[in-house]
């Protein structure tokens, strides 16, 4: 698929524009503090750092609901296959982080064991403010958690 004179594939790969006679290489990604790939694009002569999973997504998911952001859905940034890629609003996106990880110990989501403090931590975001809190037993972590779920939630 063709954006701005750039190819772009459903893997994530991004080849560049031909140039004098010159055959068109594959852009280097750059990987950013948070993991994220990005590309430098021209256009207009105006060079731009592009995500290459919104590329990706840009070139190949249709958006009907004009949602803004795209959801990596193995939460993992690397992966910027189209197959891993959905559009998303702020909202979806952060419902969609709040899914329990995969190397979660405590079996809740948001409760953890803080091997420095040897407690129990909370953590809950909603609307942009964090939550945060230690206890001294999984049980009491659990059920805080629980609290801040049905109160900030809902």
């Amino acid at each position: 698929m063709n954006y701005l004179g750039y190819t772009v594939y459903p893997c994530g790969q991004i080849r560049g524009k031909e140039s004098r006679g010159k055959e068109s290489i594959m852009l280097k990604h750059i990987i950013d503090r948070n993991g994220y790939h990005r590309v430098s694009i021209h256009n207009k002569g105006v060079r731009e750092n592009m995500f290459v999973h919104r590329l990706v997504a840009i070139c190949f998911l249709s958006n009907p609901e004009n949602k803004p952001t795209v959801n990596h859905n193995d939460d993992n940034p690397h992966n910027n296959d189209l197959t891993n890629l959905d559009w998303m609003t702020m909202k979806e996106q952060n419902d969609h982080k709040t899914k329990m990880r995969a190397d979660n110990t405590s079996g809740t989501t948001g409760v953890s064991y803080d091997k420095r403090s040897n407690q129990w931590l909370v953590r809950l975001m909603s609307y942009g403010k964090r939550y945060c809190k230690y206890f001294k037993t999984k049980d009491e972590a659990i059920d805080y958690r629980k609290y801040l779920e049905e109160k900030y939630k809902k």
